[in-house]
């Protein structure tokens, strides 16, 4: 439910890229990606630009930027269970229902739902 404000602000952020307002662009990206977290499929791209325009060294101010507004939106979480927090925020042992899979309903729910299949996926995707 939450896909369609996620998507404007990365729409948003993309239009001050376009008009080479970096700093805002960043900002409302890392807003985006403290909405949904899908929106770091992004990144890379993002990166790409920030290199392009501003060379390794400035792009990683841009990048530490995007940190800092993530962290600042945490931080009222961080101050009172920092760990519950960071625990439910990155929970990779949670189990996926096949039924939602659009890429591997292929494989039998035993090979889909396996922890070493899990590890593989995400090592693949890192």
């Amino acid at each position: 439910f939450n896909d369609c404000f996620a998507m404007l602000f990365l729409y948003l952020s993309i239009s001050f890229f376009i008009r080479d307002k970096w700093n805002y662009g960043c900002l409302l990206f890392s807003f985006a990606v403290s909405i949904k977290m899908n929106i770091l499929l992004f990144a890379p791209g993002l990166f790409h630009l920030l290199i392009c325009r501003f060379g390794f060294q400035n792009s990683l101010i841009y990048i530490i930027k995007c940190g800092l507004v993530q962290v600042l939106l945490a931080l009222p979480f961080l101050l009172v269970n920092y760990k519950s927090y960071i625990i439910k925020s990155f929970d990779l042992s949670r189990q996926f229902d096949q039924t939602q899979s659009v890429n591997f309903t292929f494989l039998s729910n035993d090979i889909f739902s396996s922890k070493s299949f899990s590890i593989v996926l995400l090592v693949l995707h890192i």
